[in-house]
């Protein structure tokens, strides 16, 4: 009897662990998956955010692309057993595919991927991605959210929005997903919620239709620096002070420079030209010259100078130390500084320097600019 039971219990032993082996092995694959899986998406959501940002990005990443896909497609056949492995790895395939521009190969993968696991989050995204335009993809991206929580789906909800020129609702998405995803979710589409936020108060914000221009004043805003052209068209896309001049048409930067050139809305000096790029003090020229018009209904009519300048009997001039560290009171452009820092339009650079020969961005021109024509 005891040598019976003695045979039952190593038996036991032999099937525990084979079962223990089969587990440990089970637990190896998954892991080698699940780490396969988050290469595969970190490199999707790098290429996928910089797609949005540089129109040709994906161009010139084409042969990386198709090696990443290829690569998904391998991972894929060494994982048929394993029906949500295999209906993430087809997601992420299809992912690639919309990225090179394989719709059809895209909507392939889709089909087999939702029919192995139609909630996983990257099946949920792909099937958005696929719908015909972006009011059709935030429609099917609400569905999905009603079955899936993954705050993945909340970046994609941010990446819709900004498409559509809701910036202040993309800015809110990102913000609340980069709280809760690794890292590398905010690395890839940190600079996405940063156009987002500078767009923000832009007339760009929740504009409907697009035109050239208007698509054009999108990347102008979003400039590190600007040009004279970038600056003009700014100007009409943002204000209505060329609306007079134009009857509210859509007009040429090369148009708009005559009608600033006509009315001396450069100031004093130089005409600049429109590949120049714009400074803190041409910037000041101009928007004190539109201020001033259309406070006094003349432009540049408030002297500053003259607050300065002592004007002895033999018309000799003194002039006074002047209140900003960096601009002369004899210089051409005193008047037109001196009266932005004073009505807020522009600032001193910590309070002293204003820096007239610094370059501007395009959300530093638009800040200053709905400023000075409110």
């Amino acid at each position: 009897m005891k040598n019976f039971f003695g045979l039952i219990c190593l038996s036991l032993l032999f099937v525990s662990c084979a079962s223990l082996q089969d587990d440990v092995q089970s637990v190896s694959s998954t892991n080698r998956v699940n780490s396969k899986t988050n290469q595969f998406e970190n490199a999707i959501i790098e290429y996928d955010a910089q797609s949005l940002i540089n129109n040709s990005f994906l161009q010139q990443k084409g042969a990386e692309l198709e090696k990443l896909c290829s690569t998904i497609k391998a991972e894929a056949n060494e994982n048929k057993t394993n029906r949500d492995a295999l209906s993430h790895l087809y997601a992420l395939e299809g992912r690639v595919e919309l990225l090179l521009g394989k719709k059809e190969d895209a909507e392939k993968s889709f089909k087999s991927s939702k029919g192995l696991n139609p909630n996983d989050v990257q099946v949920l995204i792909l099937g958005s991605r696929l719908a015909k335009d972006v009011d059709a993809q935030k429609e099917q991206l609400l569905k999905a959210i009603d079955k899936n929580t993954d705050k993945e789906l909340v970046i994609e909800q941010g990446v819709l929005f900004y498409k559509s020129n809701e910036f202040s609702k993309a800015v809110a998405c990102f913000d609340s997903a980069f709280a809760e995803l690794p890292i590398n979710y905010k690395n890839a589409y940190l600079p996405i919620r940063q156009k987002a936020w500078l767009l923000k108060d832009s007339n760009l914000e929740n504009l409907k239709t697009q035109t050239a221009n208007t698509s054009k004043v999108t990347s102008l805003i979003t400039a590190e620096e600007l040009d004279l052209e970038g600056m003009l068209l700014i100007t009409q896309s943002e204000s209505s002070i060329f609306s007079r001049y134009t009857n509210n048409k859509e007009n040429s930067a090369k148009a708009l420079f005559n009608i600033a050139k006509k009315n001396k809305w450069f100031g004093k000096g130089s005409t600049p030209k429109l590949n120049e790029l714009i400074t803190r003090s041409l910037v000041a020229r101009f928007l004190w010259s539109v201020y001033t018009q259309n406070q006094y209904g003349v432009a540049n009519e408030v002297d500053y100078q003259s607050e300065y300048i002592n004007v002895y009997e033999n018309g000799s001039k003194r002039y006074a130390e002047s209140p900003i560290e960096d601009v002369e009171i004899q210089s051409d452009d005193f008047n037109a500084i001196a009266g932005c820092v004073e009505n807020e339009i522009l600032d001193l650079k910590k309070g002293v320097k204003f820096e007239p020969d610094g370059k501007v961005s395009g959300s530093e021109y638009l800040k200053s600019l709905k400023k000075a024509s409110n």
